[in-house]
């Protein structure tokens, strides 16, 4: 028998209902050895997984660092906003009244 060329395919599933399929062919030359044609396509299909699985990792990474960007903004405002209040309840309380270039 001639094998003239081989295929490796992997379905690498997230675990997130998301699944991908990555497939590689190769044309055996003459002389080569199947063996090692298919196990140096298991190796490009296995590394491009794992460059996948990095990809995805980094985008949650940044998905999760939007999140708290956005969570601190919100935090930060609502703590402008009762530094303010707490200004004009002691302004209130003391008759006294800032001068807005000083703050």
């Amino acid at each position: 028998m001639i094998i003239k060329t081989i295929r490796y395919e992997r379905l690498h599933s997230f675990g997130n209902y998301e699944n991908e399929r990555l497939t590689a062919e190769a044309e055996v030359l003459e002389g080569e050895d199947p063996v090692q044609v298919r196990n140096q396509l298991v190796a490009f299909v296995e590394s491009q997984i794992t460059g996948l699985k990095e990809v995805r990792g980094l985008e949650e990474t940044k998905a999760d660092l939007q999140y708290s960007v956005q969570q601190l903004e919100r935090d930060e405002q609502a703590l402008q906003a009762r530094v303010e209040q707490l200004r004009q309840d002691r302004n209130a309380l003391t008759g006294e009244f800032e001068d807005p270039e000083d703050l």
